[in-house]
């Protein structure tokens, strides 16, 4: 068994067609470096490996092992295209590594990471990206709905599009300082792989 693979998590079970689907999806944009093999996609959830442990949101894991990992490109493809064809939420992970330290230790509390404007500016577009779409599940969660007026009462409100969709009169662009940049950078790497 190899140690590189996708996972995909889902909050419902997932039908025979669908399932085979998503291993399709993964295949299609896989070169013959990765070669995946169908007798190595797996969907079982009694496996004692990490990578079959869901959470209490997306309980359910379907796995496909690779002979390699994949870069951050053909990942956000096959997330893209794993998107139009499954209406559900879901969460899509890879067994690739990625330098989260950003060259700080790991006891290195004064580790300084210097970014220039360019990298100021896109990080404080993830950050309210990022920010929003778990304000949107947060909201979502305690019962609110889409909208086309906002009805706290009827817990219906315009805002509530994932950030992507969301009308640009209802975006809210964070300001923030290049340490607080520098100090979400950290917090959440994985928003820049």
């Amino acid at each position: 068994m190899t140690d590189h693979y996708m996972r995909l998590l889902t909050d419902v079970e997932l039908n025979p067609k669908q399932k085979h689907v998503w291993y399709r999806v993964v295949e299609k944009f896989l070169g013959a470096e990765y070669s995946p093999q169908e007798e190595n996609f797996l969907d079982q959830l009694t496996s004692d490996r990490a990578e079959f442990e869901g959470d209490e949101d997306y309980p359910y894991v379907y796995v496909v092992y690779l002979s390699d990992d994949i870069d951050t490109d053909i990942a956000e493809q096959i997330v893209m295209l794993w998107s139009e064809v499954y209406p559900r939420d879901f969460q899509i992970e890879s067994s690739a590594e990625f330098d989260s330290s950003f060259g700080c230790g790991d006891d290195d509390e004064s580790c300084e990471v210097e970014i220039d404007d360019a990298m100021h500016e896109e990080i404080q577009r993830r950050a309210s990206k990022f920010l929003h779409n778990r304000w949107v599940e947060e909201q979502v969660r305690q019962g609110w709905r889409y909208g086309m007026t906002e009805n706290a009462s009827k817990q219906v409100s315009p805002r509530l599009r994932d950030w992507d969709s969301l009308r640009e009169d209802y975006r809210r662009e964070l300001e923030m300082d290049r340490e607080q940049a520098v100090k979400f950078l950290k917090n959440y790497p994985h928003l820049f792989v």
